[in-house]
């Protein structure tokens, strides 16, 4: 029987008046120097849903230069909470997204963590200063030699980049006390779920259905493997959108003529129209 079937899932709401919030991202694309730390840091932990945010998890954020890693065109954008990219280069999910997907994950100073997806290396960076060790997996070879350049640039040297397909993980250390998807799958697939240790989380935004040609939305799953090999799976319905995790094999998704395919299904997953589901 699939490991899948054995997952007993829990549904979680991560809900936040909307006049917190709304003032929270005003207040936040307003601080746009680094100087400015603690009031970004502060802000994130709020628009990430939730007032008790690993302190932790914000100390490694304030430690890592956003503006170090996005486009240099976007580096007066670098701390806003906004997803960022620039055409030929990987996109930057917005920070809040990414502290509360880290603080959900809750990587330990011993942790062994598969990232799939490396993008510029950003949250690779993040990790580095939680876990013990990083593998970041990343099938565009241009975006792995970026985030190599700049992962060294800060002399981080307990993260490896490795070109592969995400979706098929990285078996060669596993199996991982944490893994991460930054790109979205259309499931958390058994490939995935053997590789997470004993005792061990994973996470990451599960699509449901697209919102424009380079969009996945859905919700945030956790996936926790017991002492006794058995899963839980906690779907928290804090909405957002990533990148799909492109890729023919079990748990990714395929574009064919601007529409995607869940791997392996022969049926489009419809494309929404942005301003009917707005970005987040």
């Amino acid at each position: 029987m699939p490991l899948s079937e054995h997952i007993e899932k829990t549904l979680v709401d991560t809900v936040m008046p909307q006049h917190i919030w709304q003032d929270a991202i005003k207040e936040l694309n307003t601080s746009l120097q680094f100087a400015q730390d603690r009031s970004f840091l502060e802000l994130i932990a709020i628009w990430a849903g939730t007032t008790n945010v690993d302190p932790r998890v914000l100390q490694a954020f304030s430690k890592i230069n956003r503006s170090d890693f996005v486009p240099a065109d976007f580096a007066h954008l670098a701390y806003t909470d906004r997803s960022l990219q620039k055409e030929g280069t990987p996109v930057m999910t917005r920070p809040s997204l990414m502290c509360y997907m880290i603080h959900l994950l809750r990587p330990q100073e011993d942790s062994v963590v598969l990232e799939i997806g490396s993008g510029s290396g950003y949250n690779a960076a993040i990790l580095s200063q939680l876990a013990r060790k990083v593998y970041t997996i990343e099938n565009n070879p241009a975006f792995a030699e970026l985030a190599r350049t700049n992962l060294q640039k800060h002399h981080i040297t307990n993260v490896e980049v490795v070109i592969g397909d995400g979706a098929d993980g990285y078996k060669r250390c596993g199996p991982y006390d944490r893994i991460l998807y930054t790109a979205a799958p259309s499931h958390i697939s058994e490939q995935i779920l053997t590789q997470l240790a004993k005792g061990g989380r994973a996470v990451g935004l599960v699509g449901n259905r697209t919102i424009n040609a380079d969009s996945i939305h859905g919700n945030l799953h956790t996936i926790i493997r017991a002492a006794d090999g058995t899963f839980r799976e906690k779907i928290d319905r804090f909405p957002a959108y990533f990148v799909p995790l492109e890729s023919p094999h079990p748990g990714g998704w395929t574009r064919v003529g601007g529409k995607y395919y869940i791997a392996s299904q022969t049926t489009p997953v419809k494309i929404y129209n942005r301003l009917t589901h707005p970005r987040n």
